[in-house]
């Protein structure tokens, strides 16, 4: 199975995967975050199933479709999902798992202060907005659950 993580960040979730057998990539625009993931993945011995790849999704040019693409711990900072969401539609065969601030809850209201403070926007979303967004960037919402902050969000490429 051919995995991408948009936004991997650490690497947490391309280390898992890759030792679950799968290939992974991983994405990210920032380079100590992809420094971190390639540690990890060598720490766990899965480095030769990951790709990890410099770039903001926006500007990744790649012809690759992966089986799954996942995006989690993601979205919090990005203001306008949509144009995201088509390009990881471009290169979703069919599975597209995705894990979203939701908006509402005492702790996003307490976050948005304190980040606020650093300088640092951040956002959160309703279930509907969710919905929309993934509707509109050509996927069909299969599933959602709620898991403590977050909406998680199974959908299929359409």
């Amino acid at each position: 199975m051919r995995i991408c993580d948009v936004g991997c960040g650490s690497g947490r979730f391309v280390a898992s995967l890759a030792k679950r057998g799968a290939q992974v990539t991983g994405l990210d625009f920032a380079p100590e975050m992809l420094k971190l993931s390639r540690e990890l993945a060598e720490k766990e011995g899965v480095a030769g199933r990951c790709q990890l790849v410099l770039s903001d999704v926006l500007d990744w040019k790649t012809n690759e479709k992966f089986d799954m693409v996942i995006a989690i711990g993601f979205w919090d900072y990005i203001a306008d999902p949509l144009p995201r969401l088509q390009v990881i539609r471009g290169i979703t065969n069919t599975t597209f798992l995705s894990a979203w601030p939701r908006a509402g809850t005492m702790r996003a209201a307490i976050r948005k202060v304190r980040l606020k403070a650093d300088g640092c926007p951040v956002y959160f979303f309703s279930l509907p907005q969710v919905e929309d967004y993934l509707q509109r960037a050509g996927f069909r919402v299969d599933s959602h659950e709620i898991l403590g902050q977050l909406h998680c969000v199974r959908s299929t490429a359409i």
